[in-house]
C-alpha cells in the first residue's frame, strides 16, 4: 500500500486519523518535493540510537522538536503518520528525541506527548492519592488484604505494548501518564490518564484500547478530564464487562462519568 510508509503531520486537535487510499497524492504541489519514489522504494536511513539529536529523522519530525525547543507551552500531543517499516527503524531514535510517545501500527499513527508542568504535576497528585490510600490499606486491614498491596507498583511515565490486537500489524506502544501494576503481571490492572478538553487527547479510546487490547487484564482505567472555562471538570472509570454469547464470553467496556 504506497501510502503506508508516509509520513505527515495531522492536526493535533483530532486524532482521528484518515481512511487511507490507494491513490497517490498530487504530487505537482508545491509541498512535495519533484518525482520522488513510490513510498514502499523509499530507503529508509539507519539511525544511530546513542545520538539525542534529532539528525536524520524526518524532516516533520525535526520540526516539530524544533518548534517544541521554542515554546513554553508546546502542543500536548502531536499526531503524525508513520509508516510501520519507518518507524521499527525510527524507533529509538524517536525516544532518544522526544521521550514519549505512542504508536499504534494499525493506523500508522505516531503521537508525540509533550505534557505541561501542569499535567505532570497532577498527574503526580493523582498517583500520591492512589499510593496514600495503598498505604492505608498496608496499616489497617487484613493480613490478605495487606499482602496483595504489597505486590501492588505504582509508575509513571512507563511504556506498555498492547499485543491482543488480533491482527498481524503487531503491538500497540502507550505510555499512560500514571499505572499501577502487580509486579508479576504483564500489563497494568489499573491505568491513569489526564486531559485538557482542549488538548486533543482522546481519553474514551484510549480506555477502549487499554481493555480490550489487554483482553481485558487491565481492570480499570481512570480519566481526569480537566476544564477552567465553562465545562465542569469529570472524572470518567472504564471497566472490562463480559457478556456471555453463545460460545463464549464476549469482552466490552461499561463506562461512569462524574463531575467533580
Amino acid at each position: 500500500m504506497n501510502k503506508d510508509e508516509n509520513l505527515t503531520a495531522t492536526s493535533e486537535s483530532a486524532p482521528t486519523m484518515p481512511v487511507l487510499s490507494t491513490t497517490p497524492p498530487d504530487r505537482s504541489s508545491s509541498l512535495f518535493p519533484p518525482s520522488p519514489p513510490a513510498t514502499d522504494e523509499r530507503p529508509v536511513k539507519s539511525t544511530d540510537a546513542d545520538d539525542d539529536s534529532d539528525r536524520l529523522l524526518p524532516v516533520e519530525l525535526q520540526e516539530h522538536k524544533a518548534l517544541c525547543e521554542r515554546t513554553l507551552s508546546p502542543t500536548p500531543f502531536a499526531y503524525f503518520t508513520v509508516g510501520r517499516k519507518e518507524y521499527r527503524t525510527l524507533e529509538q531514535k524517536i525516544a532518544r528525541v522526544f521521550k514519549r510517545f505512542d504508536y499504534e501500527p494499525r493506523r500508522n499513527c505516531l503521537t508525540i506527548r509533550m505534557p505541561s508542568p501542569t499535567h505532570s504535576y497532577v498527574a503526580s497528585l493523582f498517583q500520591q492519592e492512589v499510593l496514600t490510600e495503598l498505604n492505608n490499606v498496608l496499616t489497617n486491614y487484613t493480613d490478605e488484604t495487606k499482602s496483595i498491596a504489597k505486590k501492588i507498583i505504582g509508575v509513571q511515565d512507563c511504556r506498555i505494548y498492547l499485543k491482543e490486537t488480533g491482527d498481524d500489524y503487531g503491538p500497540i506502544r502507550r505510555e499512560p501518564d500514571i499505572q499501577f501494576q502487580y509486579s508479576d503481571t504483564t500489563y497494568p490492572s489499573v491505568i491513569g490518564e489526564v486531559s485538557y478538553s482542549q488538548d486533543g487527547k482522546d481519553l474514551k479510546r484510549l480506555a477502549q484500547d487499554y481493555i480490550l487490547y489487554s483482553d481485558g487484564d487491565v481492570k480499570l482505567v481512570i480519566g481526569l478530564d480537566l476544564n477552567y472555562r465553562a465545562e465542569p471538570s469529570t472524572v470518567s472509570l472504564w471497566r472490562p464487562e463480559f457478556t456471555e454469547i453463545e460460545g463464549g464470553l464476549e469482552l466490552g467496556i461499561s463506562e461512569e462519568v462524574k463531575q467533580l
